[in-house]
């Protein structure tokens, strides 16, 4: 029999029956230190009761904890020698380390005959050798006597703390005069005793000097509060910066910003750097936007542990572990304190994590904590890339929030992460690691973040000299790498990666049909072994378990198990779509992809041949865009950039104020909103909500999003397919672009008038607003429309081996918005040869149009903000320059007007590279 975590109700039925093969062998592995004194008993009674002559029992557990867990307790191996013996078992043990210096033990005993004594004598014995270990804990204040009392990280001290508090309330709850004293008296009793020797020996102690006694013991009992509220702060910093189960825990400071300007007089974004010391002393309500895998939920618990230091409490909430069936705020908070035993403490401020406007009751959780605790800061931790909302929420929050960004890793910093992992992992030279981090993740067109530098760090680890080609292949090495590297037991077969994902595939279909993520262990393990047992597959899916959860892959959530990340699944699941043709057919026909974009990413990105998958996108958004064409009854040839000019005049904003109430006079548009847009005595102010609602009751904008992105993943990842299919798909996804851009066009009015704009489903944020009237916003949004639209998607479509289909395109498009959309996505990825591309644009654009502005906008705000190199910088800085000689120039020979305009147009970098 096996005891493993998670399954610990198995062992009540074992043995089954009198015929089960002897001799038994019990194993025990990692589980001890999650049971409290009765469940241990109870495990141990049973066991040593139907354990025979001859029948062993192996146990091995941790004796410290890599990272400090709540509420577990680790045992002492001589302690737990002792109650074994005290059992009949006789036993030996050895203490072991990891590769990573983990102490654990190992125990194995043999039995004689079976246990006579009755189960309270059981439990009675674990009691009292848990008060015994308690008592040594106490004397040492260290968990084993290889740390002689000596800790050299605040984890370790950390861990300790943790681990005597939780032995404390274990034996407590059995016992509360099993101490001697309660332990909550001990400090005060000590103190006592301190007076009486003082009264004794026959000193005087004044009431002054007593006085100054119970002030230092108050102040003592205060510092050793305040160290385990830190403990505890920087346990759940730690459990957040886990990825992998012996991964180096690497911090770099976060780097915030403030966005201003957006649609302002330089047409791209600027940025203001907000210290996050300021932010901890002054804290006010503010929204932090960050793509996923980010860093905002590491950031959350940074800020928390800062503002502890300074003496201000913030409390952490997880919108992800809110019950919203049932959700009060007061409780929720009062809650969230308990668990940090600071149930009685006034919150400074609140950080809402995992917020995203589209979950069910998000909203109203946000007006909730809001109106409730009205002076307290509240701040929302917001993935962006969901624009979508909940439609049937109608949710006002009379609170006004500023905007944050979490920026992207700098190459100083991801040195930084290099560093700290090469120096424990000593991949290699630690610049020639660097570079090769860096070149992957632009290879790969991913974020700069942690997350992202030290999964390759790991890959690195056995696949140095091989990089990965797509984020398909990167999660299939990393598989490898950690099935390679964990420990299991010798008598064991270590698991078949393939294997592994054949079997994974099946449970995430399961998952995916069925809508519901959350599984036990118990269902995991049978449900894979039916599968296993199916399919005739040998496979010890316990040992999947154990390596998926060991490495965070499989996280504990509310009471059960699940995935830590969603791209794991559809990972697993286009591994089955491969596998099967049913379940194929099932994505396919159901558009499962609409809303797990991922999942068509990750099955184009097996063999990069998804030519089925890729045609079935090219005609599913050709439909939708037709039906948005339709039902919108926008012109084709709609396009206000055409209209706008470098420096437009008061005349030539209302030109373009006519030309958007025309345009919505003959669309389809709801009548009620045509008459608002023709009435010369419009509001701009006056709110549009009914409107709005019927728009979104009525258009299918936010299924568009989705199959853009869909279609855009498909296509960066199918290499192999042929030619005309990838000019089909890109064409679609291009027609896509320029829907989205009419439709930021028609409402630029109204995102003018109140800051923002929602059109079915999908809603957008006017940026730093204040200080214009409408019509200077109306003429911003529209200038800036083309660069947010080609900003929203490129991520999902660039790849630098799609360059050639990429400029092929932009050759032969006829529609002048697409072409200029896909030259600023030239600007923002730079594949090899942008540069010419680029540099013809210039040339044959109008010198006065908003198309040059544009470029010449977005040029600059990438030299000074961008992460490239030195010659990227070059090209940019004289395309910059040739923007400027285009403007003032009458002719397209543009060498001489170059040398005229000064190299003061090329703004300072903010980020330098190394």
């Amino acid at each position: 029999m096996f005891v493993c975590r998670g399954a610990l109700s198995a062992y009540e039925a074992w043995p089954e029956g009198e015929d089960t093969p002897r001799p038994h062998i019990v194993v025990i592995r990692n589980v001890l230190h999650e049971l409290d004194i009765q469940e241990t008993s109870d495990l141990l009674y049973h066991i040593s009761h139907h354990c025979l002559e001859n029948d062993e029992l192996l146990i091995q557990d941790l004796m410290v904890f890599t990272d400090p867990e709540r509420g577990n307790v680790c045992w002492r191996a001589q302690n737990l020698d002792s109650a074994l013996k005290s059992l009949g078992w006789q036993n030996s043990f050895t203490v072991e380390s990891t590769k990573s210096r983990t102490m654990w033990f190992s125990l194995m005993a043999t039995r004689h005959s079976p246990y006579q004594g009755e189960k309270k004598s059981v439990e009675q014995n674990i009691f009292e050798q848990r008060v015994s270990q308690w008592h040594e804990w106490k004397k040492s204040g260290c968990l084993t006597p290889e740390s002689n009392g000596k800790y050299h990280t605040e984890k370790a001290k950390a861990d300790f703390d943790l681990q005597f508090g939780a032995l404390t309330k274990q034996i407590a709850d059995m016992d509360p005069n099993a101490f001697g004293s309660p332990p909550d008296e001990a400090e005060d009793r000590l103190s006592e005793e301190k007076h009486e020797t003082h009264k004794n020996s026959g000193d005087n102690l004044t009431e002054d000097s007593c006085k100054h006694f119970s002030e230092r013991e108050k102040m003592n009992r205060d510092n050793d509060f305040d160290r385990r509220i830190t403990a505890l702060l920087k346990d759940r910093l730690s459990d957040a910066l886990s990825m992998f189960s012996d991964q180096p825990k690497v911090w770099v400071d976060p780097i915030l910003y403030e966005p201003e300007n957006i649609g302002g007089k330089s047409g791209n974004e600027e940025r203001t750097e907000v210290k996050i010391d300021d932010l901890i002393r002054e804290p006010y309500s503010v929204v932090i936007k960050a793509p996923p895998q980010f860093g905002l939920t590491c950031l959350a618990h940074h800020l928390t542990i800062e503002a502890w230091k300074v003496g201000s409490l913030w409390l952490y909430l997880d919108m992800d572990k809110i019950n919203i069936h049932i959700f009060e705020p007061e409780k929720s908070v009062v809650k969230g304190l308990q668990k940090m035993g600071l149930g009685d403490k006034k919150v400074d401020c609140i950080i809402l994590d995992s917020w995203k406007p589209s979950a069910a009751g998000a909203m109203k959780v946000l007006r909730g904590l809001c109106n409730t605790y009205d002076d307290v800061p509240v701040i929302v931790m917001y993935a962006i890339g969901d624009f979508g909302f909940n439609s049937e929420e109608k949710v006002n929050i009379d609170r006004r929030f500023r905007e944050l960004r979490l920026a992207a890793l700098p190459r100083n910093s991801i040195r930084k992460v290099v560093s700290d992992y090469n120096t424990k992992k000593n991949i290699g030279d630690e610049d020639v690691v660097l570079g090769k981090v860096v070149k992957d993740i632009d290879a790969l067109n991913m974020h700069r973040t942690p997350m992202n530098c030290i999964t390759l760090l790991k890959i690195s680890e056995k696949h140095f000299d091989e990089s990965p080609v797509n984020r398909t292949k990167m999660i299939e090495m990393i598989l490898f790498v950690l099935f390679d590297l964990f420990d299991i037991p010798t008598y064991k077969t270590k698991p078949d990666v393939k294997d592994c994902e054949y079997v994974l595939g099946y449970f995430c279909e399961l998952m995916i049909k069925e809508g519901r993520y959350d599984f036990t262990k118990e269902e995991f393990i049978g449900k894979t072994s039916s599968f296993c047992n199916e399919r005739l597959l040998d496979l010890e899916v316990w040992i999947v378990f154990d390596i998926l959860f060991e490495n965070r892959i499989i996280i504990n959530h509310g009471g059960g198990f699940r995935f830590k990340a969603l791209y794991w699944i559809c990972y697993f699941a286009a591994n089955r779509m491969h596998a099967d043709e049913v379940f194929y057919q099932y994505i396919v026909n159901e558009r499962t992809y609409v809303n797990l974009p991922e999942l068509v990413e990750f099955y184009t990105g097996i063999d990069r041949r998804g030519s089925d998958m890729v045609r079935v996108l090219t005609a599913d958004l050709s439909e939708q865009c037709a039906i948005v064409e339709k039902k919108t009854g926008l012109s084709i040839d709609f396009n206000l950039f055409e209209s706008m000019e470098w420096d437009p005049s008061k005349k030539d904003i209302e030109e373009i104020q006519r030309r958007i109430n025309d345009e919505v006079s003959k669309s389809n548009l709801p009548d009620s909103l045509k008459d608002k847009y023709a009435d010369k005595d419009y509001d701009f102010n006056k709110p549009y909500d009914q409107e709005v609602r019927e728009v979104l009751d009525k258009y299918t904008f936010l299924i568009l999003d989705r199959k853009i992105r869909a279609s855009s993943r498909a296509l960066r990842n199918s290499d192999y397919i042929k030619p005309e299919e990838k000019r089909l798909l890109l064409k679609e996804i291009a027609r896509g672009w320029s829907l989205f851009s009419k439709i930021l066009f028609v409402l630029s009015p109204i995102m003018a008038a109140r800051g923002w704009a929602s059109f079915d489903g999908l809603g957008f944020i006017l940026s730093s607003p204040d200080g214009l009237d409408i019509m200077e916003k109306i003429d911003r949004i529209i200038l800036t429309t083309p660069g947010f639209v080609t900003a929203l998607f490129k991520d999902d479509l660039f790849s630098p081996k799609g360059a050639p289909v990429l400029y092929e395109t932009i050759d032969s498009t006829e529609s002048k918005l697409i072409k200029h959309e896909l030259m600023l996505l030239l600007i923002f990825c730079r594949p090899k040869g942008w540069d010419k591309h680029v540099e013809n644009y210039i040339r044959t654009i109008p010198k006065k149009s908003a198309y040059l502005l544009d470029i010449s906008n977005l040029l600059r705000n990438r030299c000074k903000y961008d992460f490239a190199s030195k010659g990227e910088l070059a090209h940019m800085g004289n395309l910059l320059k040739m923007c400027y000689a285009r403007h003032i120039s009458e002719g397209h020979h543009l060498i001489d007007d170059m040398k005229r305009i000064s190299n003061s147009v090329i703004p300072e970098r903010v980020n330098n590279e190394e």
